[in-house]
């Protein structure tokens, strides 16, 4: 939990944050609180602990990645064929994912690969 929830809130709703998840790893960044609880919920879950990433070295350093886009220059057109929409998205988004939860249904299975 934020020590400054308005001030967080804030920042959060001009855009300078984000939440994050645990790639976990020996060099991760600590939350604390509820957020540390499921964190340390999820590793056991999966039957690990964080002193097994100490001996990875590089393979498994650890890190926290945004969990949160946001998509900037959205545009929607009908056309005769349907809808063409427009869009940014920062680097390390995709758009396929952003497609399928404006449209609600999987546009490709996770194991193939995206032809464009």
């Amino acid at each position: 939990m934020a020590a400054d929830v308005a001030l967080e809130q804030s920042r959060y709703d001009a855009r300078e944050t984000v939440p994050t998840g645990p790639i976990f790893g020996r060099k991760m960044f600590a939350v604390s609180a509820d957020a540390a609880a499921r964190e340390a919920a999820v590793l056991e879950a999966a039957g690990l602990s964080p002193a097994q990433f100490e001996g990875l070295g590089k393979v498994a350093q650890g890190t926290r990645r945004q969990i949160a886009a946001y998509v900037s220059d959205l545009a929607a057109i009908s056309e005769a064929e349907g809808m063409r929409l427009t869009f940014t998205l920062p680097a390390g988004s995709y758009a396929t994912i952003l497609l399928e939860e404006i449209i609600k249904t999987r546009i490709m299975d996770r194991d193939e690969t995206a032809s464009y």
